[in-house]
This record gives C-alpha cells, structure tokens and sequence, in this order.
C-alpha cells in the first residue's frame, strides 16, 4: 500500500512542491465510519488483495481558501482492479 500511496503523493508532489498529505485513501467501512483500516499512506507495508474495497483521493487544500477532494471507489480485483465510479469528475 505505500507504493500505491508513494504513486498518488511524488506525482502531485512533483507538479505542487507544497503539497501535504498524510494518507491517499482507505479502506470502505460497512459499519457507521465511512472510513477504516487500511489507510494508504506512506507507513503501510500490507499487500493489496482481491476483495478490497478502497477509497483513492487525491485532495487538493489551499490554504486559507478552502478545498476539495476527489474520490474513486476501486474493487481490487485477481488481475489487477475496477474502478467502480467512472464518472467522477476528475477534470476539476
């Protein structure tokens, strides 16, 4: 999972070299929580696996302005994944 985080963080870090960002997604809770265990952050060694149900955002914070963040649900599959929102408006 931290190559997975390492991916998302060094390409925005590269173009916006103020970026921050502790985790790049998580794992979907089936309990109250919208978010668990996994988190996909730099600290993380445990593999992806068949099954998982993860959050990928990118959030962009500007400082004393706001922020927003983008949110895709990918099903990590045997061969590789699905993105389960395809039309998320990644042109924003």
């Amino acid at each position: 999972m931290n190559e997975l985080y390492h991916a998302a963080y060094d390409y925005v870090k590269e173009m916006f070299p103020c970026y921050r960002r502790g985790h790049q997604g998580h794992s979907i809770s089936m309990g109250p929580a919208t978010a668990e265990a996994p988190y996909i952050n730099a600290a993380e060694t445990r593999p992806l696996e068949a099954g998982m149900v993860l959050a990928m955002e990118v959030p962009c914070y500007i400082d004393g302005v706001n922020g927003f963040n983008i949110e895709d649900m990918v099903l990590i599959t045997e061969n590789g994944c699905e993105v389960l929102t395809p039309c998320t408006p990644h042109y924003l």
